[in-house]
C-alpha cells in the first residue's frame, strides 16, 4: 500500500527537525498524533524508519533514503501549492517568516494589520543569524526572510534570491550614561577600542560588522558579552558592562541608564524583504508591503537618551 501523503509530510517533517515535538509545533499537531502518522507509515512500508537516541530520536538508514524522497516530494508540493495559488488575488494561506529579532519584533504591528485586513492569512515567525536563515529560503522552508545588510558587513544574496528593500536606519554607540562619552554629540569608534563591547554570535552580520568598523589594523574589539537580541545587549550596558553597536528599532527595548551617540563615521543598517526568485504569492506580497510600510515608521527619530 502507498503511504498516505499526511504521512509523508509529517515524516518529512521529523526527518528535518530530528523532534517529534518540533514537528507537532510545524503541523499544528499533537506529538502523539505525529508518532502514530509515523508508526503507521513503517508498518506500510514494512520497516523501521526512527529509533529513540536519548530524549531524542535519530533516523535508520531506511529512514535517511526514505527522507530524501519526502523532503523532495514536500518541496514539489509547496511548489505546486506556490503556483496555484498565485493565480488567484486572494490573500489566503500559510507564510512563513524569517528574520533578525529587532526586525521581528518591529514588524508584530504590522502582521497585526495584516490578519486584521486578510484573516485567512496564516503566519509563522522563527528569528535567527541570516547566514542560517537563508538556506531554509532557499530550500522552501522560509517564504520570506528580513535581512540585515550593515554598511561595513554589505550582505551578499544566493542565487535565485531576490530582495526588496523595507528601511534603512541608523547605527548608534550604546553606552551607559554616565560614560565619558555620552554626553558627547558623536564618539570616534577608535576611541572605544579598550572598551568591552556586547554583539552577537561570532560569525554573524551584527558581530563581524562591528569588527570591520574598527578598521584592517588587526586590534579587535574586545567581545565579551555575545547574545542574539539587541535588548539583551542593552541590559549589559546600562549595567555597565559593556557598550554595543544598536540600531534605531533596537531603541524601544532599552532600559533606564543607557545614552545614544552617533559613531564617527556614521553608519546605517539596511532592511530587506527576500524571497525566492519568481515564488512570490499574494500573501507572501501583502506581508512584504505591509512590512514596508509599518518598518519606517518604526524608525523615525527619537530623543536619544534612554532608548535604543
Amino acid at each position: 500500500m502507498a503511504p498516505t501523503w499526511d504521512r509523508v509530510r509529517v515524516f518529512a517533517a521529523v526527518a528535518r527537525h530530528g523532534s517529534v515535538s518540533a514537528a507537532a509545533q510545524e503541523l499544528h499537531l499533537t506529538a502523539p498524533g505525529v508518532s502514530q502518522h509515523v508508526r503507521r507509515l513503517e508498518r506500510e512500508l514494512g520497516t523501521t524508519l526512527v529509533e529513540r537516541s536519548g530524549r531524542g530520536i535519530r533516523l535508520t538508514a531506511a529512514g535517511r533514503v526514505f527522507a530524501d524522497h519526502a523532503s523532495r516530494a514536500s518541496r514539489a508540493v509547496a511548489d505546486g501549492t506556490a503556483a496555484v495559488e498565485s493565480m488567484s488575488e486572494s490573500v489566503v494561506g500559510p507564510v512563513r517568516i524569517g528574520g533578525v529579532a529587532t526586525a521581528l519584533r518591529a514588524l508584530a504591528p504590522a502582521l497585526r494589520e495584516l490578519l486584521d485586513e486578510h484573516p485567512r492569512v496564516v503566519p509563522t515567525v522563527i528569528d535567527g543569524e541570516i547566514v542560517d536563515l537563508l538556506p531554509k529560503l532557499a530550500r522552501g522552508e522560509l517564504d520570506v526572510v528580513v535581512t540585515e545588510s550593515w554598511d561595513t558587513r554589505p550582505l551578499g544574496l544566493p542565487e535565485g534570491i531576490e530582495s526588496r528593500t523595507l528601511v534603512v536606519e541608523r547605527v548608534w554607540v550604546a553606552l551607559p550614561s554616565g560614560h565619558a562619552y555620552a554626553s558627547g554629540g558623536s564618539v570616534e569608534l577608535r576611541d572605544l577600542r579598550g572598551e568591552t563591547w556586547s554583539s552577537c554570535a561570532a560569525g554573524s552580520d551584527p558581530y563581524e560588522a562591528l569588527r570591520q568598523s574598527f578598521g584592517g589594523d588587526g586590534i579587535p574589539p574586545q567581545i565579551a558579552y555575545r547574545v542574539g537580541d539587541m535588548a539583551t545587549q542593552l541590559a549589559f550596558v546600562a549595567n555597565e558592562l559593556a557598550v554595543a553597536l544598536v540600531t534605531d528599532l533596537a531603541r524601544p527595548a532599552a532600559p533606564a541608564g543607557v545614552t545614544f551617540v552617533p559613531p564617527r563615521p556614521a553608519a546605517a543598517r539596511t532592511l530587506a524583504a527576500a524571497t525566492r526568485v519568481g515564488r512570490l504569492r499574494p500573501a507572501v506580497a501583502a506581508v512584504i508591503d505591509v512590512a514596508a510600510e509599518r518598518l519606517p515608521r518604526a524608525v523615525r527619530p527619537r530623543v536619544a537618551q534612554s532608548r535604543c
